[in-house]
C-alpha cells in the first residue's frame, strides 16, 4: 500500500498538470477519494492541545480513558449520519477536519457540556498555561 499522497497548490496553478502528475503516482487497480480543502484551514495546534487538556481534566474527575471520552463527545457534539450495511447509525465526526471556527464551536458545547452534565468547569483559553503548568507537575510526580 502507498502512503497518502498530498499535494499542495495555489487556485493560480495548473491544475491538469497536478492531476497528471497524481495520476502516474496512483495503483491504476486501486479507487481513491480526492479530498481538496483550504490549506491551514483545520483547528489550530492551540485548539487541539485545549481540547486534550481538557479531555485529561475530565479523565481525572470521572476516571473514564480519555480517548473513550473524545469517542463519546464526538458522537454526541459532534455527530454525523452514516449507514453500515444498510443500517442507519450515528457516528462521531471527525475533528480533525473541522476549521478552526468549527472547533471553536466545538469546544464551546464541550465546555457547556461539561459543565451541565459532569459538573466539570473547563479552563477558558487565557487559563490554560496555568493548567498546562499544574498538569506537567501532575505527570512529573507519577
Amino acid at each position: 500500500m502507498k502512503a497518502k499522497l498530498q499535494r499542495y497548490f495555489t487556485a493560480g496553478e495548473n491544475l491538469t498538470q497536478i492531476w497528471n502528475d497524481l495520476h502516474t503516482e496512483l495503483d491504476q487497480d486501486e479507487q481513491y477519494v480526492l479530498y481538496v480543502y483550504k490549506r491551514n484551514s483545520r483547528r489550530s495546534l492551540a485548539q487541539n492541545n485545549l481540547y486534550w487538556l481538557w479531555l485529561r481534566m475530565i479523565e481525572d474527575s470521572t476516571g473514564e480513558d480519555k480517548n473513550n471520552l473524545h469517542e463519546f463527545l464526538k458522537r454526541i457534539l459532534n455527530p454525523v449520519e452514516s449507514k453500515i450495511n444498510g443500517v442507519p447509525m450515528i457516528l462521531g465526526g471527525s475533528t480533525a477536519l473541522l476549521n478552526r471556527e468549527q472547533f471553536r464551536e466545538y469546544l464551546d458545547k464541550v465546555s457547556r457540556y461539561a459543565a451541565e452534565n459532569m459538573d466539570i468547569v473547563l479552563p477558558e483559553p487565557g487559563q490554560m498555561e496555568h493548567h498546562q503548568l499544574a498538569d506537567a507537575e501532575h505527570e512529573g510526580s507519577k
